[in-house]
């Protein structure tokens, strides 16, 4: 029997199985945990950044929507385009430097916050991307309202329906609500921010 490994080298190579074997496992385990970790730090950031690029929208449609323009304003929008001299030496075109410019801020913000709809439908699915497509719905409204308002503030001798348009357009484009009491627009755009606030939050945790 002086060929057979002595009892010692069996129960070394057993313990030797076994330490390799918990390692593998301890290895395993803490893979998953820094997946895990890593998943939750991910899943952090992007509801931190989100939820402040949604305020930073929020803050940006209020200012556009505030029917106040003042002369600095309307001086620092001509200034940012390339206008005939004729726009820029008529005044009734003030509003659509200030409006153009005012929106321009909305459409840069937005694009921040739709690269993060595209990852929190990879990461959480598809009830964010809902909420901030019906935020979009509200500023393709908003758009439109703009332009239709810019076309006709410089129209002279407007017909009644004109004018009722143009009065339904406003309502739109311009802020009549108070904090307490918000207008329609406003109710809808909160609506909207609440229920993101409520899909987004728990991610903070």
């Amino acid at each position: 029997m002086e060929n057979a490994p002595s009892i010692f080298v069996i129960i070394k190579d057993i313990f030797l199985i076994t330490f390799a074997a918990i390692g593998s496992v301890v290895a395993i385990i803490g893979l998953r945990t820094w997946r895990i970790q890593l998943k939750g730090k991910t899943d952090y950031e992007l509801a931190k950044r989100l939820l402040k690029n949604i305020y930073s929208l929020r803050q940006r449609i209020e200012w556009f929507r505030n029917p106040l323009m003042m002369s600095d304003e309307i001086s620092a929008a001509r200034k940012s385009f390339d206008a005939s001299d004729e726009k820029l030496e008529d005044r009734k075109y003030d509003s659509h430097f200030v409006y153009q410019k005012r929106w321009n801020n909305i459409v840069e913000i937005y694009n921040e916050v739709n690269v993060d709809k595209i990852e929190s439908e990879v990461l959480w699915g598809t009830e964010v991307s809902i909420e901030i497509d019906n935020i979009r719905s509200l500023l393709s409204k908003l758009n439109i309202s703009m332009q239709e308002v810019m076309d006709l503030n410089i129209r002279e001798n407007l017909s009644e329906d004109l004018y009722e348009i143009l009065k339904e357009h406003r309502t739109v484009i311009s802020s009549r609500g108070f904090k307490d009491k918000p207008d329609d627009f406003t109710k809808k755009l909160n609506e909207c921010i609440e229920s993101l606030e409520s899909l987004i939050k728990p991610h903070l945790k």
